[in-house]
């Protein structure tokens, strides 16, 4: 840890922090003199040590959390090149609300910038671990149970209204099966995932083109009636899976 000493007369705290956050920057390089008018030394660490000390501490911190919002990015690009491109992502970009969970979302339009291998593929991992991270963070749903939607007989001709906290990708490298089963080769193949809260953390699956179709027109309030492949006992099945599995809180 590192502790800063203000001088909060000089000129004012809100001047204080704003210069000290162009340090920590890099877009200034102040001078002994200056860095006396802002900051009072301890004994044994002088001002300057100390504001060094805290850019340091401030560059790793960030990085610390933005590898961890990011962990499928992290394991494809490997530690070292995160760490390079993540600190020119770091110093272009800063937390844009109110707490360091939102470090990680502009990373997927960074990425799509720059000239580098596997550009899209990096872009759409990052989706998916942004997608997992929010929803991790998400309150635990509330649900009805699996028996009491499926017994209730008219669960079929009504609307299946998932939990908030859900997701639908579709992207164009499967990046749902590269984040479960680690595949060391990564090639095009359109795919669609869906991610979900449950109390035990956060679950996915992905989905085929059909099952992709028919999981859209559901979520976006579909009857199970209306689906043309409502009759087929398959359909049936794979609905009564995904309930009890958590994604549908009600009908």
């Amino acid at each position: 840890r590192c502790l800063l000493l203000l001088r909060l007369s000089e000129p004012d705290l809100a001047s204080t922090l704003a210069w000290v956050d162009a340090f920590v920057r890099h877009e200034s390089a102040p001078d002994d003199a200056e860095v006396d008018r802002f900051l009072i030394g301890t004994p044994g660490f002088p001002p300057r040590a100390a504001l060094e000390l805290y850019r340091q501490n401030h560059w790793h911190k960030l990085h610390r959390h933005l590898a961890e919002q990011l962990p499928t990015v992290v394991r494809f690009m490997g530690a070292e090149e995160f760490r390079q491109v993540g600190r020119i992502y770091l110093q272009a970009f800063s937390a844009r609300g109110p707490h360091m969970g939102t470090l990680k979302d502009d990373w997927p339009d960074f990425i799509a910038t720059l000239d580098v291998p596997h550009r899209e593929w990096l872009r759409e991992l990052a989706l998916l671990d942004i997608a997992v991270f929010d929803l991790a963070a998400s309150p635990v749903p509330i649900v009805r149970t699996a028996e009491e939607l499926l017994g209730d007989p008219t669960w079929l001709t009504r609307p299946l209204v998932p939990v908030e906290a859900c997701r639908f990708l579709s992207t164009q490298f499967p990046v749902y099966a590269y984040y479960r089963n680690f595949l060391t080769e990564v090639k095009p193949a359109s795919s669609f995932t869906v991610l979900w809260r449950t109390p035990e953390g956060v679950s996915g699956h992905a989905l085929g083109a059909g099952p992709a179709k028919v999981m859209r027109q559901l979520m976006a309030g579909e009857p199970v009636a209306s689906l043309r492949c409502f009759t087929a006992r398959q359909w049936q099945d794979w609905l009564e899976t995904w309930i009890r599995r958590g994604l549908f809180a009600a009908a």
